[in-house]
């Protein structure tokens, strides 16, 4: 998967085998310019195209609430339960559904539950995201410069993305530079 920040906020393109290549391109509005400009770097056939929005994850998204008397609960792209970063919902997602089933199960409280266990990777991701929309063109060429090196490329290679702030030290003792990129986050 490669991801190209110059196009809209984000682009990414997906080999599929057999000639095939996914892509695709994430902003808020007016996104098929976008598209077609970073789908024309590729050769080939046209053979569908999606649209959808890519809901993004707020600290302060409320979860549960009270409907004429019924408990309602939000889950996954609802909830939204999404890596700001990646786009990633599948694996906080699924997280916060069995949270929600033991919380209904034990009477707790699930909003407290996801955003415990779940919440702060997902603010995370969310501060990085902010941090990025910020970044200059300067930026981004020293991100991708410092990306290239050997030591952060076996993290990047070897690391889960669904769990971020277990990997920002690491990339800060392998390269100490990424500080001055963590430093935007605040």
């Amino acid at each position: 998967i490669l991801y190209y920040p110059y196009y809209g906020k984000t682009a990414w393109a997906v080999p599929q085998g057999d000639g095939i290549v996914r892509v695709g391109t994430g902003r808020a509005l007016h996104e098929k310019p976008n598209l077609d400009a970073f789908a024309k770097r590729f050769k080939g056939k046209r053979l569908c195209r999606q649209a959808g929005l890519i809901p993004l994850y707020h600290p302060k998204i409320k979860t549960q609430a009270r409907v004429e008397g019924r408990k309602v609960f939000l889950v996954g792209d609802a909830a939204p339960h999404m890596k700001n970063t990646t786009g990633g919902a599948i694996i906080p997602s699924m997280n916060c559904a069995k949270l929600l089933a033991e919380s209904i199960l034990n009477k707790t409280d699930y909003e407290t539950a996801w955003k415990k266990e779940v919440g702060k990777e997902l603010n995370f991701h969310y501060k990085i995201r902010k941090a990025f929309e910020r970044f200059s063109s300067q930026d981004w060429n020293k991100l991708v410069d410092l990306c290239s090196r050997p030591k952060v490329k076996e993290i990047l290679e070897s690391a889960s993305r669904d769990n971020a702030k277990c990997m920002a030290p690491r990339l800060v003792l392998a390269e100490p530079r990424f500080a001055l990129f963590i430093r935007k986050m605040v």
